[in-house]
């Protein structure tokens, strides 16, 4: 025989999983509304394009290469020591991530974490707890 306190638990739980399984159907509706409307505005870029006299393939290969265009050599170094420089306290990596707002952009994160080891390395930063800081000359 089954407590009646675990057969409450069991109504809870069933309860639970319920709203649950509702507040996951609204996401999913919400996201394929999303969807739709993103496919709305491709289709509408794409017609801008065809209207400019961009083939689909020509428009295609320069989104993508426009996307994937690459800083010039030291850009992100000089990018950093300018930040730094207004930060005399030193900033850790993460606020650094901020204010260059590259949050979530795994590609410029590791730039940045590259650009920072070669900045230490060439005694440009100096770092002192977690806390990057410009170092001063001489």
């Amino acid at each position: 025989m089954i407590s009646s306190k675990f057969q409450q638990a069991l109504a809870i739980v069933a309860e639970a999983r319920v709203e649950l399984d509702e507040a996951e159907a609204e996401c999913n509706r919400i996201i394929g509304e999303q969807q739709a409307k993103l496919g709305e505005i491709r289709a509408q870029k794409r017609q801008l394009d065809l209207i400019e006299g961009k083939s689909e393939t020509t428009a295609r290969r320069q989104a993508t290469a426009s996307s994937a265009a690459r800083a010039p050599r030291g850009e992100m170094q000089s990018k950093i020591l300018s930040i730094l420089a207004d930060n005399p306290a030193g900033l850790t990596r993460g606020s650094l991530i901020e204010k260059m707002e590259i949050k979530g952009n795994k590609a410029a994160e590791a730039s940045l974490s590259n650009a920072l080891v070669t900045l230490k390395k060439n005694t440009k930063v100096t770092s002192d707890r977690g806390r990057y800081i410009v170092a001063q000359p001489g």
